[in-house]
């Protein structure tokens, strides 16, 4: 059997199936393969399935996935407790349908398994066990598929996260059902898990940040089974989420280049004149409070009352900049270096 065989059939019955472009049939049908060795590598990725509207075939490539995963969970409202233990019992690929309908108090249980389930070191969900004082301890690492309309994941989940952006059909385009290709998906199945018995990754990839650790499994088995991915886009797709603290703060930092010092109304009052922010909170902007926190985050040393300045009669809640950068750029790779200034601490007034 050649190995590199397997990506090029997943492909074939995705060519029937779906309307998506080579590049990224090639990428789920890497996905899929690394639904059958996950467990060999350190980190496993989310696939998320996204498109604009309705009707662009995100629920069939769904079923097309579970039709060829290892051990398929499709859900479209699975609570939080139900997904955990499936995990910890099954190990499946979970599929989650119409995600984007989802509450916010789901997103906000269900981020537990998708964003801690991304680490095998860290992938532990702690529960009580009914009413009792018992403790039970649930393993979450698996491959994951998230689909959804729109931009509907948070920040934290988009860095876990691969992405395949689907787009409605044309008229002349062509797909058959499912169920045609059955035979071929079981006798494809039974091959995939035999390579997967004796599959031992070879390839040690450098691993530098979240953006590497997400592509490891994804690129190893590539580069082992001669898959060209120069093609496929899986580099880290660019967050422009207005809520992320990342951008944010990158915001901040840029909007503020070159000034020594600043106020948190400034920095709010900057921040609301950018179309990026001035949508927040329901049309009221980025507040005082929201940017106190979010600094405070990169610099807990950040004084929490007003105080005043050297040349300035009025005590205002100060920030300096060039700190602030320091801070930050012990985090976020700011490309450029923190200008250098007198220290904030030398020029307050008792």
């Amino acid at each position: 059997m050649a190995q590199n065989n397997l990506v090029e059939r997943i492909v074939r019955i995705l060519d029937h199936t779906v309307v998506l472009d080579t590049p990224n049939k090639k990428l789920v049908a890497l996905y899929i393969l690394n639904s059958y060795v996950y467990e060999k590598f350190d980190f496993c990725p989310l696939l998320c399935i996204t498109a604009p509207a309705k009707g662009c075939g995100k629920s069939t490539l769904a079923e097309v996935i579970a039709s060829l995963v290892k051990t398929p969970f499709m859900t479209v409202n699975a609570t939080s407790a139900a997904i955990f233990r499936i995990i910890e019992r099954d190990k499946p690929c979970v599929i989650a349908d119409e995600t984007d309908t989802w509450s916010a108090n789901q997103r906000q249980e269900l981020s537990y398994v998708f964003n801690g389930g991304f680490s095998k070191a860290n992938a532990k969900v702690l529960r009580c066990i009914q009413s009792g004082d018992d403790i039970k301890e649930y393993n979450v690492y698996c491959p994951k598929v998230i689909v959804g309309i729109g931009d509907f994941l948070s920040g934290t989940t988009k860095s876990r996260s691969l992405f395949i952006s689907m787009k409605r059909k044309k008229v002349g385009d062509h797909i058959r059902r499912l169920s045609d290709f059955r035979e071929d998906i079981e006798a494809l199945k039974e091959e995939l898990l035999a390579w997967s018995e004796s599959y031992q990754p070879t390839l040690v990839l450098a691993k530098v940040d979240r953006n590497s650790d997400k592509l490891e499994a994804i690129k190893t088995i590539a580069l082992e089974l001669a898959v060209d991915i120069n093609d496929i886009d899986i580099s880290q797709r660019e967050d422009d989420d207005p809520n992320d603290d990342e951008v944010m703060i990158r915001g901040i930092i840029e909007l503020f280049e070159g000034v020594s010092f600043t106020t948190v109304s400034e920095i709010a009052q900057r921040l609301n004149q950018d179309e990026r922010w001035e949508d927040l909170n329901y049309g009221r902007g980025v507040s005082n409070q929201r940017i106190s926190k979010l600094l405070r985050g990169f610099d807990p040393d950040l004084p929490t009352q007003p105080y005043r300045l050297q040349g300035h009669s009025q005590p205002k809640r100060w920030v300096h900049i060039p700190t602030l950068r320091a801070k930050v750029s012990e985090y976020i790779d700011l490309c450029n270096a923190v200008t250098n200034v007198t220290h904030y601490e030398e020029r307050l007034i008792a």
